[in-house]
């Protein structure tokens, strides 16, 4: 998530966004992941688990901007970015 926090802090987080979200307190997931967020807005899983939680809720738009965003910050390379397809 960044290196404001310590990778077993990182790690302490996501599980936590886990639960809320395994027990569907869609409320509470999407505040926990906003804070996150806020400390590492560049972390392609926050986001990933952001467009789960919207489309739970069936805020379909929300959930696929998440996940758009999800996709253009992921790591793997072999996967096509935003800008990629829309060139296709």
């Amino acid at each position: 998530m960044g290196s404001k926090l310590a990778r077993s802090e990182q790690a302490a987080r996501l599980d936590q966004i886990r639960q809320l979200l395994d027990a569907g307190l869609h409320d509470e997931t999407l505040a926990t992941v906003g804070e996150a967020l806020e400390e590492a807005p560049d972390f392609a899983e926050l986001h990933f688990l952001a467009g789960g939680c919207h489309w739970l809720r069936q805020d379909y738009p929300a959930a696929s901007a998440s996940f758009r965003q999800a996709r253009n910050l992921d790591a793997l390379r072999f996967r096509a970015d935003g800008r990629l397809n829309d060139l296709v």
